[in-house]
């Protein structure tokens, strides 16, 4: 008896990880997203419901999930697959106890009769887990799958990617409230602000903004950075990128992207080694520069040389901690050096055109590109490396999320990477090209530059008012004083 209640009162949970997990890659059923949270959220909503053991199980459930990728990235790297549980452990263990936090978050809010905090209560969670220092990783947030409907995303430019989340939380509450009945007036006003809502992204999506034509040749090697032969990778850079160069050529572009990583840029930053012949084109693409300490970099040419180092670096990818302990592990193929992060965002003008340039996993972060289109960039350009997550749903995070910065700061976002996804996006959210996955080639672009970002100016304090919404949730209720007698 006690097992079968144990498995009735975690149906709910259940229920709510398989259809989270249904709404990403590979099944992307996004409009599951709208009521993917009803069970979980109903089952919080009982006055005995026990939080704690719904958190656990939703955090292990959820992040067990989204985590798999690690098993290709990690197996291929380390040659072992059983050495790659090891990490998807640990990343699992280390989101459990914000699921539980959420939990007891949601609960709370039922219990004061605040249902419309819920929304602001998943928004601040995924918020601190994705801007903690050291672990800050914005994988797998609820809005990403609705990436592939931009008219439905245009909140982002209120509110940053977590507005978006927060309003399909609101959904899902409306529809538990409808269900439940309890208080019509209040379900009534929340489904309201919900309608309003959608209705402002339909209208904002259908509005683009206008601004100047530039042709952008945006390149993609077709050649594998990550598990290629390192021998012959020079000699098959040095071989691809002519070819993108000469078609970049003859489609008259203003601008060539090409990807990240390729080549050491030696030590002089104002005249880096050329990783490959000069091109005939205006050309930003990455490379590492110097040798202690190491920097990544995006580098531009267009008759001078411009640098800006990346910001965000990737954990056990671009540096690693506990560098000495891990490597006890000999199955753990680690880098050689730790790279240090920039130490300020920047833009760069190149043949005329500000442009906001991210590496690769900087494009998960919101608050990059909304610093570099604050300071007056009128394109982002995203260089990246996808090949350590083939096979897997990553790439298609990576490719969201870039849909994303475009529509939080109503820019277009030009996007090179050496086997994909290469392509762009306009400044509401449209993908108007995406590359084949593996090909060597470019896509031609003709660009609306806006004048300046239609985005609004306080869009990243959005999620702070959600941190702030959520303490006071956290505060005690006062006791009613006793009544005299």
């Amino acid at each position: 008896m006690k097992v079968s209640a144990s498995l009735v009162n975690a149906a709910p949970v259940l229920l709510s990880a398989i259809l989270l997990a249904l709404t990403y890659w590979p099944a992307n059923l996004i409009l599951l997203s709208f009521v993917s949270l009803v069970p979980w959220l109903w089952s919080l909503r009982m006055p005995d419901a026990n939080w704690k053991r719904s958190g656990i199980l939703m955090g292990t459930l959820f992040f067990g999930y989204h985590m798999l990728w690690l098993f290709p990235f990690i197996g291929r790297w380390t040659g072992s697959y059983p050495i790659a549980a090891i990490p998807w452990a640990i990343s699992v263990a280390l989101q459990i106890p914000y699921f539980m936090l959420l939990a007891f978050l949601i609960h709370r809010c039922y219990a004061r009769g605040w249902n419309w905090a819920v929304p602001f209560a998943w928004i601040a969670i995924e918020f601190i887990r994705s801007s903690v220092p050291f672990l800050a990783f914005p994988n797998a947030l609820l809005a990403t799958p609705l990436a592939a409907a931009p008219n439905l995303i245009q909140g982002a430019a209120v509110g940053t990617i977590f507005f978006v989340s927060g309003w399909i939380v609101l959904i899902n509450v409306c529809v538990v409230e409808l269900f439940e009945r309890a208080n019509p007036r209040s379900t009534m006003i929340l489904a309201a602000c919900a309608a309003a809502i959608g209705m402002f992204s339909v209208l904002r999506h259908s509005s683009p903004p206008l601004g100047v034509k530039k042709v952008v040749s945006i390149g993609q090697l077709g050649q594998d950075l990550a598990f290629g032969d390192p021998a012959t990778e020079p000699a098959r850079i040095a071989e691809a990128v002519p070819l993108l160069n000469e078609q970049a050529y003859m489609q008259g572009a203003d601008l060539l992207l090409l990807p990240e990583g390729l080549g050491p840029a030696g030590n002089d930053s104002a005249n880096p080694n050329w990783p490959f012949q000069p091109t005939d084109v205006p050309v930003v693409f990455g490379m590492q520069r110097g040798s202690g300490p190491i920097y990544q970099s995006a580098f531009a040419f267009d008759g001078k040389w411009q640098h800006l180092d990346k910001t965000r670096l990737v954990i056990f990818g671009e540096y690693v901690p506990f560098r000495d302990q891990l490597s006890a592990f000999g199955g753990f193929r680690l880098p050689t050096a730790d790279l240090v992060p920039g130490e300020k965002i920047g833009t760069m003008t190149v043949n005329g055109m500000q442009l906001g340039t991210l590496l690769c996993f900087e494009g998960m972060f919101f608050d990059v590109a909304a610093k570099q289109a604050d300071m007056g960039a009128r394109l982002l350009t995203v260089h990246s490396i996808d090949d350590w997550y083939m096979n897997s749903g990553m790439p298609e995070q990576l490719w969201a999320s870039c849909v994303y910065r475009a529509v939080e700061n109503g820019l277009p976002l030009a996007r090179s990477a050496s086997l994909g996804y290469t392509g762009w996006i306009d400044a509401r959210g449209n993908v108007r090209r995406r590359l084949p996955l593996n090909e060597s080639r470019t896509v031609r672009a003709e660009i609306t530059l806006p004048e300046r970002s239609d985005a609004f100016t306080y869009r990243g304090y959005f999620p702070w008012l959600a941190v702030l919404i959520s303490i006071g949730v956290l505060i005690p209720r006062r006791k009613p004083a006793p009544e005299a007698t």
